[in-house]
């Protein structure tokens, strides 16, 4: 199991606290706990945490589905939802911010291991491919192709060039 870097959004800092005592005993990262929309927005630009725990009532006007706006506008972070609110309005405006998981709470920690396992999956799946980068030479009358991350280093000597190649 990946050591992810996970940030707690909750303003029950007794609940945030034990969720971070959880997360250690699955050998996750906790990055910080934040209980507030600015406390949360700090914490992320400062740690940029591969995962958020986001509930979504937390202290101040804004709640953790603002949080959760601003998150995928400006960082490449997962999203799971911890919350007791489960109601049509609540799991609509959530939608719109498409996490990866929404917990109920109470919920067990089996629960919480097995959605975070799934959503940084989800979340590594939904990346972006790297394009493989190569380079392309004549040689000899042929068309030689190779990957550019195979290639140590390139010298050149007066009418040859060896290039040297990590395997």
């Amino acid at each position: 199991m990946s050591a992810y870097s996970i940030a707690i959004i909750e303003d029950e800092m007794v609940i945030a606290t034990t969720i971070a005592q959880v997360l250690k005993e699955l050998q996750y990262d906790v990055v910080g706990k934040a209980g507030s929309y600015s406390e949360a927005i700090a914490l992320i630009e400062r740690t940029e945490p591969d995962l958020l725990l986001l509930d979504i009532r937390i202290s101040g006007s804004r709640d953790g589905i603002e949080v959760a706006k601003y998150v995928k506008e400006h960082f490449n972070c997962a999203i799971i939802f911890l919350t007791a609110n489960s109601d049509r309005a609540t799991i609509d405006r959530v939608k719109e911010t498409e996490p990866l998981a929404y917990l109920v709470k109470p919920f067990q920690k089996e629960d919480l291991h097995t959605a975070i396992e799934i959503a940084m999956l989800n979340h590594q799946r939904n990346q972006p491919k790297k394009k493989e980068e190569y380079i392309i030479f004549q040689a000899a009358r042929q068309t030689i192709k190779l990957k550019r991350h195979d290639i140590l280093f390139i010298q050149n000597s007066d009418n040859y060039v060896q290039v040297h190649l990590s395997d």
